[in-house]
């Protein structure tokens, strides 16, 4: 009979049937056990084995606890749940030694994430793939390190993925730290993405996200807004771009960024604007760059 709340132990064993006194050993046993909409508990520090989700459940450490997902192959969390199916992850360390994705959120309903780390994936250490186009993501206080990439969200074309990304950091990631693509919708607020070999944040068509009291540092771009075709629309609000080596702000065909209450300083070119609009408040600071803006920069007067 399934439980809606059962237990995972180093100690434990998966022919177990997951109650508190006798744990399964890793979280897919224990998922099997469980009820939807119910809970899997990781009791102690130690190794577990990548998982799949397939219906909505949480799956979270105990408090103090480290629970570390090693995948040698694969994804360490495979989520293929319903459409209305919400799951949550909470105080995980998700590494990779051979794996794929951290997170692979390819359907459900919602995911949300909490005091995730997942570094070393030859993919993404967070991949969202919309299959379900109003599927929603929140990330908080979380970690993506040395991956191919650091978060990736991609929407489908005329969806309304939303997505609410607060106080989480993309680091020295192989590509971009922080990249959405196509119908998403939402917000990064206190996010940092540093040292990553292309963007700090990254956006292509059909992407409309504000960024705000968040900083890009030491990448390619600290922001880019890529529009071949299809218009992006970027507000960033209180961020601070500093010594990405390229460009603070580097805006394509098609984009459109608004900056307010930002300071752009150290990089290669501070706003550099290739035949999109780019809408700069005059409370923003653009100085002590390479060169601080190339192409047509809209001034706006604060109101």
């Amino acid at each position: 009979m399934a439980m809606q709340r059962t237990f995972v132990s180093t100690s434990g064993s998966d022919s177990n049937p997951g109650t508190r006194t006798s744990p399964c050993r890793n979280p897919q046993a224990a998922l099997a056990g469980t009820s939807p909409g119910g809970e899997v508990v990781v009791l102690d520090s130690g190794e577990y084995a990548p998982f799949v989700i397939d219906k909505s459940a949480t799956v979270a450490a105990a408090p103090g606890a480290y629970a570390a997902i090693s995948a040698s192959s694969g994804d360490g969390v495979y989520v293929r749940a319903g459409a209305s199916d919400a799951i949550v992850l909470r105080n995980l360390v998700l590494t990779g030694f051979g794996g794929r994705h951290g997170i692979f959120f390819e359907t459900g309903g919602s995911l949300d994430l909490e005091c995730i780390t997942a570094t070393g994936f030859g993919g993404r250490g967070l991949r969202m793939l919309a299959v379900n186009a109003a599927a929603s993501l929140v990330v908080r206080d979380s970690v993506f390190r040395a991956n191919s990439a650091g978060v990736v969200v991609n929407g489908s074309t005329g969806g309304a993925i939303r997505v609410e990304i607060e106080r989480t950091r993309a680091d020295r990631n192989r590509d971009n730290g922080f990249w959405f693509l196509g119908g998403v919708r939402g917000t990064v607020r206190s996010a940092a993405a540093a040292a990553n070999a292309g963007s700090g944040f990254f956006f292509q068509p059909e992407a409309a996200l504000t960024v705000f009291d968040s900083v890009a540092e030491g990448n390619a771009n600290g922001v880019a807004v890529m529009a071949p075709g299809t218009q992006v629309q970027v507000t960033l609000a209180g961020v601070v771009l500093a010594n990405n080596w390229s460009a603070g702000v580097a805006a394509s065909p098609e984009s459109l960024v608004r900056i307010g209450g930002s300071t752009i300083t150290g990089n290669g070119t501070g706003i550099s604007n290739t035949d999109g609009t780019v809408e700069s408040l005059q409370d923003n600071l653009v100085r002590g760059n390479a060169t601080d803006v190339t192409g047509v920069l809209t001034l706006i007067a604060k109101s």
